[in-house]
């Protein structure tokens, strides 16, 4: 069922359900002299409704979907800071290339650019080490309650061993 053939109060209610409120709570707002208890159980007959439940389980799909791309997003943006390697600031020749010619993953970690009278700049970029650590717990390389990094996946390849070795010493230096 479409949600425009809903009654009007249901419309309501799972608005406020869809909007983060409880179940009963929705309802009292919908139905404002209802008990907590007649709350409590007319909500939860509600949400059992085939029509009510389906878009209820669709709108969780989708925040699902929506939650998990911006996960990866925000993993993205941690790696290219993490990893930004300090020589994409400089052409062939040894100058500090026009921001516009800097690569994506240096123009990410740019947290502030000062501009100077003569048109040279200075940039400030992201910490690496705290996006380090924040890829460490993410993929599991560190405890929550530790800082110290506990290796659990043997490294393969120059950039893995590279990584690992990064990620260790970082963390030696906050001991």
């Amino acid at each position: 069922m479409d949600f425009l053939k809903l009654k009007k109060e249901h419309q309501e209610f799972l608005l406020h359900v869809l909007g983060g409120e409880t179940r009963v709570h929705s309802y009292q707002l919908v139905y404002p002299k209802a008990s907590y208890q007649v709350a409590a159980n007319k909500s939860t007959a509600l949400c059992r409704k085939k029509e009510i439940k389906g878009i209820i389980d669709r709108d969780r799909l989708a925040r699902g979907s929506m939650i998990e791309a911006q996960a990866q997003k925000t993993i993205e943006n941690l790696q290219a800071i993490a990893f930004a390697d300090v020589d994409d600031l400089f052409d062939e020749a040894g100058k500090v290339k026009e921001i516009k010619n800097l690569p994506k993953a240096i123009r990410q970690s740019i947290t502030e650019i000062e501009i100077n009278g003569d048109g040279t700049y200075k940039l400030k970029l992201n910490g690496k080490i705290e996006a380090l650590k924040l890829l460490a717990k993410i993929t599991r390389l560190t405890s929550e309650h530790s800082t110290n990094v506990q290796v659990q996946v043997i490294a393969e390849g120059d950039r893995d061993a590279k990584i690992k070795d990064i990620l260790v010493k970082a963390m030696a230096r906050e001991e």
